[in-house]
């Protein structure tokens, strides 16, 4: 640890694993040339900067360049951090901790409005503030539930919109507080929303981040957005993932227990279709028998815990690297029927394997395939039947692969050489790469 004056001290060393004996920016960032961990090492580079003005007589905390290299190394913390999050990779150890500490070391030194001069990319640079509060909305996005791409999107939009924030000292609020956040400055944790916490909230650094100017400025730009594409703007993104709507009890989170069995998985809708028509005709008889029709393309998985409607499993399996967040999983489990299930966030281990959350898809499958009607060069295309739910709140759906579903789209469904007509109604799953929808009898029985 460094001490730099006003209680505050900054890791040099194992926190970022910067190289050993490094004693400029030039050896740091050589040191991890070709490392996922670049901007970690280039953070190290800037955080002995700061230590030379400490430790290094005549040079003054006033000057420019102390102030640009706590500016750098803040941004090239969020950068290591935006990294983790479109990977899906584990946050480093430390990194909240180190983005505290210099967040505290630009206050008590009056250098939160401190901006670079334009990059090559002629972006318009952040203040040291805002670089910061872009990285702390950044966690709070929920960013390992975010779909492939996402996470650089939801970036954009708070970078933007970072310089109406603002950090005050605090732990307490009256009224609703939604758009507030709390951190606790002395912590290596990121900010949790005011809205699921009791004040006054125990730190022992405790602050308020105030997004509400922020986040109102993104729902005016949002409403300025044409209705056909609201909903899949990165705006929209941004309000749905840092304003919850308050917890309701009957959609609480079901309580998690561990366990430790070992399931089949099958990763997407092609997988997962083989494996249905596999088992059909090993029914039947008629491609033969194959008592193991999933074990060409499953990966064995342990669960972690589970819920009524939830598994976190562990996949240590190679092909687990194409696997993303609103992808279609087949889940089985001996003795059982094939399970679909949905995965909702995903995080990669640096030492290897994963873990994935999914939600759990209640219903029967059975495999299909179907084409559209009005244009005669339409390919048939893999699809899952499900039945209607017992609850009577779905009707029977079709899994497909996005972009076949057009609500009222006329097609044909090819049950085991059988052709139904049917059109298309309400979509009550739309994903990033699978779409499941209501169909009905097509009354229009003409083409």
């Amino acid at each position: 640890m460094v001490e730099l004056g006003g209680g505050l001290d900054l890791a040099v060393g194992p926190g970022f694993v910067i190289a050993h004996g490094a004693r400029d920016v030039a050896e740091v960032a050589g040191a991890v040339a070709g490392d996922d961990r670049v901007a970690l090492g280039m953070a190290g580079g800037y955080k002995i900067i700061i230590r030379d003005y400490y430790n290094s007589p005549g040079k003054q905390t006033t000057d420019l360049a102390f102030a640009l290299a706590v500016n750098h190394a803040l941004e090239q913390l969020g950068y290591a951090l935006l990294d983790c999050y479109r990977f899906y990779r584990a946050v480093q150890d430390r990194i909240f901790s180190e983005l505290h500490q210099l967040y505290r070391l630009a206050r008590h030194h009056g250098l939160l409005e401190v901006t670079a001069d334009a990059g090559l990319d002629h972006d318009q640079p952040l203040s040291t503030a805002a670089i910061y509060h872009t990285a702390m909305l950044l966690a709070l996005s929920d960013p390992f539930r975010l779909a492939e791409g996402e996470a650089g999107l939801v970036h954009d939009v708070l970078k933007q919109n970072a310089a109406g924030c603002r950090v005050v000292p605090g732990n307490s609020w009256t009224g609703t507080p939604e758009g507030l956040f709390f951190v606790d400055l002395k912590s290596d944790s990121p900010p949790e929303t005011c809205m699921r916490l009791q004040p006054p909230v125990s730190g022992e650094e405790p602050f308020l981040l105030d997004a509400r100017d922020a986040l109102a400025a993104v729902r005016e730009r949002l409403s300025q957005t044409p209705a056909k594409v609201r909903q899949q703007s990165p705006e929209a993104m941004v309000l749905r993932r840092l304003l919850p709507e308050e917890v309701d009890p009957r959609k609480a989170r079901a309580a998690r227990h561990p366990d430790s069995r070992w399931v089949q998985l099958l990763l997407g809708l092609e997988q997962i279709h083989a494996y249905q028509v596999s088992m059909t005709r090993s029914r039947s008889g008629a491609g033969g028998p194959d008592g193991d029709a999933g074990s060409k393309s499953s990966s064995p998985c342990r669960i972690v815990d589970s819920s009524e409607g939830g598994m976190r499993i562990a996949w240590d399996d190679g092909g687990a690297g194409d696997a993303r967040v609103g992808e279609l999983l087949g889940v089985i489990e001996e003795g059982r029927r094939l399970q679909l299930a949905v995965i909702r966030n995903i995080r990669i281990y640096r030492e290897g394997g994963m873990e994935i959350g999914v939600q759990l898809i209640a219903g029967a499958t059975a495999a299909v395939y179907c084409r559209g009607l009005d244009d005669e060069d339409d390919l048939a295309q893999r699809a899952l039947f499900m039945p209607a739910s017992e609850d009577d709140t779905i009707s029977a759906t079709l899994v497909v692969a996005t972009g076949f579903y057009t609500r009222g789209r006329r097609m044909l469904i090819d049950v085991s050489g059988k052709e139904i007509r049917a059109c298309a109604g309400r979509n009550v799953f739309e994903g990033p790469v699978f779409d499941r929808f209501e169909f009905s009898a097509d009354a229009d029985e003409s083409g």
